[in-house]
């Protein structure tokens, strides 16, 4: 080729290549260590990416997880408010507890410089167990600096959503239906329901007293338990549908109380006067039932012994028809009976009349002899004793051999006139 010409094929584009190849080819060792540090640069800068965004500068808080919480590790998510915040940077174990420190490198800069009262929440996000680490700003002006550790251990637990999933679709359709409820009979109450709230530190009052008198004895909150779980059996009914039918006739109270709303206010404004009355009461109150426990037991054979008749009073109830129809019969059976009385009854009047003006002498003479019942009975003892003796030859078998009239005079021992009482201690002298 002539010098002309090749002076032109070195001026085309094919002439430039190749000299560029050429001069390349002399510088091989070069070119190698280019294509290996760009290689070691892009996979520096795919580690880095695993924690955030590269070349930024860090902010990292540590959070102190408990052992019992679920695992997390490097490259999970960090979120504030359900958004992403950052990634988690670093897990390792807690060297002055049994859990383990997690750090959250905060790649947002929207999420950056958290109040110092942040906390923390592990979640479970999914059912295969994909878990991320929660925090929650709080109201402090101080921040946490970058590496700072969050004040209190991070809690744990399984968002609602995931926990609803468990259900099968029915079971989620009836939650769905209650939750939209629940919303509607709440809607438009705002002020009723904080009027509630205001009232819960009473409430929570009298609950603790209530709760303090069901455990101020040893058992004595198992048997309320007890109790409240033959109420729930009893409840629950015998038969399949009685739970159905004891929420219908609720439904059917609730709406009738509902058309009544003036009547139920008014009874709710006067509980709090009768609450303090029946409080007065309670102590006037208590000894009369501890008598009606006792009195319990004695009355149980009364009450068995009137149930056992029970059945005795319903038939006879059961023959009212016949005893109306009987009845006019044996009342004309009766009437010449009380006919023939009367004429008794009013001979009987001359007497009843009389005795009227002696009953005074008779209350002052039974007034002064009762004191000394227990010597009249002792007296008429050793009477009857004295005058009961058998004689077989008397006139009568088990006829009193003698009879004697007794004659009442003064006591011979040392105290002639005893008292009611005495006559039994006094001693006679021999």
């Amino acid at each position: 080729m002539s010098p002309r010409a090749d002076r032109a094929a070195k001026g085309s584009p094919i002439g430039r290549l190749t000299r560029a190849t050429e001069r390349l080819d002399d510088h091989r060792t070069l070119l190698g260590l280019l294509v290996l540090a760009t290689v070691a640069f892009l996979a520096y800068v795919a580690y880095v990416s695993t924690t955030g965004p590269p070349f930024q500068s860090a902010y990292e808080v540590s959070v102190r997880v408990p052992a019992d919480a679920p695992s997390l590790r490097e490259g999970q998510a960090v979120r504030v408010g359900g958004k992403l915040a950052g990634l988690i940077s670093g897990v390792e174990e807690d060297t002055e507890g049994e859990g383990r420190i997690v750090t959250a490198n905060i790649t947002k800069p929207e999420f950056r410089d958290l109040p110092a009262d942040t906390s923390a929440y592990v979640r479970v996000h999914s059912l295969v167990y994909e878990t991320y680490l929660e925090l929650r700003p709080g109201l402090s002006d101080e921040k946490l600096v970058n590496g700072e550790t969050v004040a209190e251990p991070a809690t744990s637990g399984v968002d609602l959503l995931e926990v609803v999933q468990l259900f099968d679709e029915q079971t989620r359709h009836w939650l769905r239906e209650g939750a939209v409820n629940v919303g509607q009979g709440l809607a438009g109450r705002g002020a009723g329901l904080n009027a509630a709230l205001a009232e819960l530190p009473a409430l929570s009052a009298d609950l603790n007293a209530q709760l303090g008198a069901a455990t101020a004895r040893d058992g004595e909150l198992g048997r309320l338990v007890a109790g409240a779980g033959g109420t729930a059996a009893g409840l629950r009914g015998r038969r399949p549908d009685d739970v159905a039918a004891f929420i219908t006739g609720t439904d059917t109270v609730a709406g009738a109380i509902a058309f009544r709303e003036y009547a139920v206010r008014s009874t709710l404004r006067r509980l709090p006067g009768f609450q303090d009355q029946l409080v007065d009461t309670a102590d006037t109150a208590e000894p009369a039932l501890s008598e009606l426990a006792a009195l319990a037991p004695e009355l149980d054979p009364a009450v068995r012994a009137l149930n056992a008749r029970l059945p005795d009073l319903n038939r006879l109830l059961a023959s009212g028809d016949a005893l109306s129809e009987d009845f006019p019969a044996l009342a004309g059976a009766t009437d010449p009976v009380l006919d023939e009385g009367r004429p008794v009854l009013n001979g009987l009047y001359p007497t009843m009349t009389a005795l009227d003006p002696i009953a005074a002498d008779l209350d002052r003479f039974l007034a002064g002899v009762e004191p000394y019942e227990a010597e009249i009975a002792q007296a008429g003892r050793r009477f009857a004793d004295s005058t009961s003796h058998d004689n077989p030859n008397g006139l009568a078998p088990g006829a009193p051999a003698a009879r004697f009239l007794p004659v009442l005079t003064e006591h011979p021992c040392n105290n002639p006139i005893p008292k009611p009482g005495e006559a039994q201690k006094d001693e006679c002298d021999e």
